[in-house]
């Protein structure tokens, strides 16, 4: 990491203090930024509006000069020749084919266009040709370096910014590279080659829109091949034949879905038709003996073939589907593009390569593709995909690609920068409400308002109210103190982490930061906390192949880094942080909900709640109060869809009718009802809470304490947690509520039933579809920081939840921690007890009166014989029945409890513990005890803890955890996917007399 400090920006280097050299890895150079900068670029002067950063030159240095933004502002001049670098032009290479398309929609907006395959080529034309010329280099990872050694010409990475540098400067010419894929960190080789370029003064553009959001590069629409359609030739006759499903793309198995395809044709009874490009006979070979093993009627052509001959291929087709796998680096698909040549609906699934696309295709999993195929058969809404994709075509024409691609990319990048700049934070109340008087000002009139005193008003403005823990922002490289510093330790930890590494910290660098704040008793914990957080993350930030440069910014101008970590500055920051939220609560009316989306949240919402919230229309129209009677979802659907059909509402026009799933972050609603949580189940249930409540998604280890809690505790104990660490930012009503448990009871059978695909198309319901891939991938890539903190730890949740419960604010943590480690709730007042008696056995069925199932945490549903627990640990409430006769300590007194376990076979030895917790009436500490046992078969066997100090009365906890637990299913018994660990049957209490050793003799 570079990080810079300075009085003011100049052309010169700043120097440096000595003081901040523990901060300060490098030196930034500050560079004068062209003449006009501002002008040619109206984000340069929002930002300085937005005391984002208030220095042109300084924009220039950390931004303007890496985009290449002095070669972009010169682009706005009508291009008079073109050159494109493009090192597999005429080869068997789909970046090559783009090149050549690319060429044949600029050369009417250019004297003169040529194409040659290395950058060491343009030196061939006379300076007068080069002086002007607009040079693009079709980019493609592989191309170069001589990665790829049949498709490229072998021209390195640095040598190409060489020559690019020297058009620019010695020749006027403005190069431009146009990236069709980009990589992220982990891939060493390509990555490094990658940055070369990032770091470079050359601009880039991407042709992927969340890659440019992520490098802070412009993104164009990479546009749709231009291929003419001389005659469709297609037939209309769907229903007299078998229908086609049209493919084209290369053959890459690992990439390519290939199953899904074929499931889909096989759905349909249909014909497969188009072409598969491959490379070689292997591919071939490969892709023929797959296609034989499905029996798929199928007009499939192979190799590499002419686009004329493709056009008649693919003009058979009723229906497009291009499944490719998804993924987290950038690509596209011209494929997927080139098909909407030829007006025929498109289906995609919602993955990576197809998300620029949303506004042409229809978006399907597999599992739903065929009935959502079916759907469109009808001609109504087979006209309706088919305009889609006409709309696609026209908005994605490649002529429009050449026109942004010639003069729009200063636009492009300016709208980007206040799109990536003007977020969350910068913009929040919070911020404004931390600035100086002068600066208010100028700040409320760049959101239109023209009192700066007028908070309410300027807060309508904004995208946030309170400030909250970035994301990863790849791209950034200035952050002041509010950025970083935040209500918990374990926030600004994060925070900081994230703007100096770029990364998540791990729980090494959790422990030493925490062992060094524990050792430093000069100041605040927090404060000390924060300056061992910046030094560790300072130590760790410069990657092996990225170093990040940084500045530290007051309200948009730079500040010594030395000043900004000053204990007192820290400590009075944290103070003033607490007030600023108080006042913004106190004066601001915050009262807004989330919009409803999907039907199922009319059907498990309150009526009361639905009054109040936005939908694609009015809900008044429909009599609730008859619709939400019954207990049942079921009876509610009937209900609400005949009176919609009364009042001539068409659901199905706005609303998804599906599975609820987390919503992406939304900043500004602070107003939420226990049911937008509790239908949620596990990891996606802590999400949506982390996302709602605390307006950022959960660290790792957050994740895997929240996960240990939702097992012995409950969902709303959650939310008890993440409300009291919002400090009343956001709340929550009807938090103690049961009246939704009976419809939470089948809920997510129900749902599985009803669930419509077919409702929200195609809009609506493409939204929904990506989403919920967003979550997916949110999940995949976060289980692997989940474990790496879990191996971290040792496996070891006693550490992690002692690490979390000393980096949070200790004073709205309403759990406690006992002698184990673990997290329980003192209150459990949303939960009854098992009552037990003395020498009595409860037995735990679905028979017994007592309230089994609401005393028990973290178990599937009880049967007749008992209760698994829903993977590897569970609890039970229990209490002591008081009698008339006390319980003396002359009496031996244990809980046992009677289990089995499951999987022993092949998880071999395990460990299970079980623990009891307990509080004796009037008492406020809890005891505990605990007995470990070794599990190497899943017989029946009865297992006892005693608990000498345990009165009558007493509320006790039995927490059961087993090392590992697996499902019927993995063990190939059954279908049964539940995951079963210990099978509880039975609870005793059990008082003995004690005997003396005397006694006994």
């Amino acid at each position: 990491m570079n990080v810079a400090n300075s009085n003011r920006p100049s052309t010169d280097t700043t120097e440096l203090t000595e003081a901040s050299a523990t901060i300060i890895a490098q030196k930034i150079r500050l560079r004068k930024a062209p003449d006009g900068y501002s002008t040619k670029f109206p984000d340069v002067g929002r930002a300085r509006a937005f005391s984002i950063i208030r220095d042109p030159d300084l924009h220039y240095s950390l931004y303007g000069h890496s985009q290449g933004r002095s070669i972009l502002a010169r682009l706005a001049q009508r291009v008079r020749n073109v050159i494109i670098v493009s090192p597999s032009h005429n080869k068997q290479c789909g970046i090559g084919e783009y090149g050549r398309y690319l060429a044949s929609v600029l050369a009417p907006f250019a004297d003169k266009l040529e194409i040659v395959r290395s950058s060491s080529a343009l030196f061939d034309f006379s300076p007068e040709f080069l002086e002007g010329t607009l040079i693009l280099v079709n980019h493609g990872p592989g191309l170069f370096d001589g990665l790829n050694p049949r498709l490229s010409q072998g021209e390195s990475t640095s040598a190409l910014l060489k020559n690019l540098n020297r058009m620019a400067t010695e020749y006027g010419a403005n190069p431009v590279i146009l990236h069709h894929s980009l990589i992220d960190v982990e891939h060493d080789l390509l990555f490094s080659r990658q940055q070369q370029i990032l770091e470079s003064a050359i601009p880039s553009c991407s042709f992927i829109s969340s890659a440019g959001r992520h490098f802070f590069m412009p993104f164009i629409e990479l546009g749709v091949s231009p291929v003419s359609l001389e005659e469709d030739t297609y037939d209309g006759d769907r229903y007299s034949r078998s229908e086609c499903v049209g493919f084209f793309g290369f053959y890459q198995y690992g990439g390519k879905d290939f199953q899904a395809l074929f499931r889909l044709v096989s759905e349909l009874r249909g014909k497969l038709v188009g072409s598969v490009a491959t490379s070689n006979g292997d591919e071939l070979r490969n892709f023929q003996e797959t296609l034989e093993t499905t029996a798929i009627e199928n007009d499939l052509g192979s190799g590499w073939i002419e686009d004329s001959e493709l056009i008649d291929r693919l003009q058979e087709a009723d229906y497009f589907y291009l499944p490719q796998n998804d993924y987290d680096h950038w690509n596209n698909s011209a494929t997927a593009r080139f098909v909407t040549n030829i007006p025929r609906p498109l289906f995609l699934p919602p993955n990576h390569p197809f998300l620029d696309m949303a506004d042409g295709s229809i978006f399907a999993t597999q599992e739903d593709l065929p009935r959502i195929v079916s759907h469109f058969r009808e001609q109504g809404q087979y006209d309706k995909a088919v305009r889609r994709v006409n709309a696609f075509r026209e908005r994605a024409d490649m002529s429009n690609t050449a026109k942004a691609i010639s003069n729009g990319l200063p636009k492009g990048l300016s709208a980007l920068s206040q799109e990536l700049m003007e977020r969350q934070d910068p913009l929040s109340a919070e911020r404004y409400n931390e600035m100086e008087d002068a600066r208010k000002a100028e700040f409320a009139v760049g959101t239109g308002c023209i009192d700066p005193a007028n908070l309410t008003a300027i807060a309508e403005q904004l995208p946030a109210i309170f400030r909250s823990v970035a994301p990863k922002q790849f791209w950034r490289k200035h952050y002041e103190l509010g950025d970083l510093v935040f209500d918990s330790p374990l926030e600004s930890i994060h925070a900081i982490f994230m703007a100096l590494c770029k990364r998540q910290v791990t729980i090494d660098e959790l422990s030493q930061i925490l062992a060094r704040a524990d050792d430093d008793k000069t100041h605040a914990f927090e404060v000390i906390v924060v300056r061992q957080a910046f030094k560790a993350a300072n130590e760790q930030a410069a990657g092996l192949l990225f170093d990040q440069d940084v500045m530290f910014l007051e309200q948009g101008d730079p500040i010594d880094p030395v000043v900004m970590l000053e204990p007192e500055r820290i400590g009075a920051f944290l103070g003033k942080k607490k007030e600023n939220i108080s006042h913004l609560l106190t004066v601001l009316s915050l009262n807004v909900r989330p919009k409803i989306t999907n039907l199922t949240e009319v059907l498990t919402l309150p009526k009361e709640e639905l009054a109040l919230r936005e939908a694609p229309f009015n809900l008044s129209k429909i009599d609730m109060d008859y619709v939400m009677a019954p207990k049942t979802l079921s009876k509610r659907l009937n209900r609400l869809l005949a009176e919609g059909d009364q009042a001539g509402l068409d659901f199905s026009e706005y609303f998804v009718f599906d599975e609820l799933i987390p919503r992406p972050i939304e900043h500004n609603v602070t107003d939420y009802v226990v049911e937008d949580f509790i239908y949620l189940s596990g990891d996606l249930f802590i999400l949506n809470a982390y996302r709602s409540l605390l307006k950022r998604e959960p660290f790792p280890l957050e994740m895997l304490v929240m996960q240990t809690i939702l097992s012995t505790t409950s969902k709303r104990t959650i939310l008890s947690v993440l409300l009291g660490q919002s400090y009343r930012k956001v709340k929550v009503s009807n938090l103690d509520s049961r009246d939704f448990e009976p419809i939470q009871k089948n809920f997510s059978k129900f749902i599985a039933i009803a669930r419509d695909p077919l409702m929200g198309l195609i809009d609506a319901r493409n939204a929904y579809e990506i989403q919920r891939r967003h979550n997916l991938r949110w999940w995949i890539n976060s289980k692997q920081l989940w474990d790496a903190v879990w191996h971290g730890a040792e496996q070891n949740i006693s550490t992690i939840n002692t690490l979390y419960q000393k980096l949070i604010d200790s004073t709205v943590m309403p759990l406690q921690l006992d002698a184990s480690g673990l997290f329980f709730d003192p209150v459990s007042d949303s939960h009854k007890s098992i009552l037990l008696e003395r020498n009595r056995e409860t037995n735990i069925t679905q028979s017994n009166p007592a309230p089994i199932e609401n005393s028990l945490l973290g178990f599937h549903s009880v049967e007749e014989t008992g209760t698994w627990t829903n993977g590897v640990s569970g609890l039970v409430i229990t209490q002591c029945l008081r009698e008339s006769s006390p319980l003396e300590e002359i009496h031996a007194i244990s809980l046992e409890a009677t289990m089995s376990f499951f999987g022993s076979l092949n998880l071999g030895p395990r460990k299970m513990i079980m623990s009891v917790r307990f509080r004796n009436p009037g008492a406020d500490e809890w005891g505990l005890f605990e007995t470990t046992i070794k599990v190497e078969e899943d017989t029946q066997r009865n297992v006892s803890v005693d608990c000498p100090q345990m009165k009558a009365g007493a509320t006790a906890m039995i927490s059961l955890n087993i090392d590992h637990a697996t499902s019927p299913k993995q063990e190939s018994i059954s279908t049964d996917e539940r995951l079963l660990g210990i099978h509880l049957s039975k609870i005793k209490l059990s008082i003995k007399p004690h005997f003396s050793n005397a006694e006994q003799g």
